[in-house]
């Protein structure tokens, strides 16, 4: 299972979604030299070739169009990919603002908070990228899929802080959908040998309850 371009693409696609393009980048690599005609690892490959061209052209036509934008829904949700397109362009600061500006009239808008948290941790304002995460997921609504997105993305931020406690607890709660791979990978790393061994012994005893 390892070795399969399918596994690759998993652990390519985490780190895509949380913007870390270099290491997406490495395991698309893999998977598309196991097998070169991998049609879903060929998609993510153009995608984040696409995220890697200068957007400075598009970005200036977003400012202008927010500017003559009356409807203040809209211009939020202008805002909302105006920031978006500015991380993805390194602009870490502008991204902020661009997502505070969205975050004034959609002050639950979890998908643009997540890019505000992104940006900061990007800037190296780690401990602000944590504490917007944590505040985020008190959010209700968000889906399993797109919580374990910033539970991965919390441990991360954990790690480059060096708490391994709090990010071993993140990677775990990180463990769903298509983010378990990156995210047991990541686990494994910190944890060890012997806290998997407990770990495999404490699931054995969980409750079908539990397991729900």
């Amino acid at each position: 299972m390892k070795l399969s371009p399918q596994y690759f693409h998993s652990l390519g696609t985490s780190y895509y979604k949380v913007y870390d393009l270099d290491k997406a980048k490495s395991f698309v690599d893999r998977s598309l030299k196991v097998d070169p005609a991998f049609a879903r690892s060929r998609d993510l490959q153009l995608k984040i070739a696409q995220d890697l061209t200068d957007k400075a052209s598009v970005i200036d036509h977003y400012k202008t169009s927010i500017e003559t934008e009356r409807d203040p829904v809209i211009r939020s949700n202008k805002f909302k990919d105006l920031a978006d397109m500015e991380l993805q362009n390194r602009r870490y600061e502008d991204a902020i603002k661009s997502a505070n500006e969205c975050l004034k009239v959609q002050p639950k808008n979890y998908a643009v908070i997540f890019t505000k948290a992104m940006a900061l941790y990007k800037l190296n304002r780690t401990d602000e990228a944590v504490k917007t995460t944590i505040d985020m997921l008190q959010i209700e609504g968000i889906d399993p899929e797109t919580k374990a997105q910033y539970h991965f993305a919390l441990g991360i931020f954990y790690q480059k802080l060096g708490k391994k406690t709090e990010a071993i607890a993140s990677f775990k709660n990180a463990h769903y959908g298509s983010f378990k791979y990156a995210a047991k990978e990541e686990h494994d790393k910190l944890a060890g040998p012997e806290e998997e061994h407990h770990e495999e012994e404490g699931a054995a005893g969980t409750t079908t309850e539990e397991k729900h």
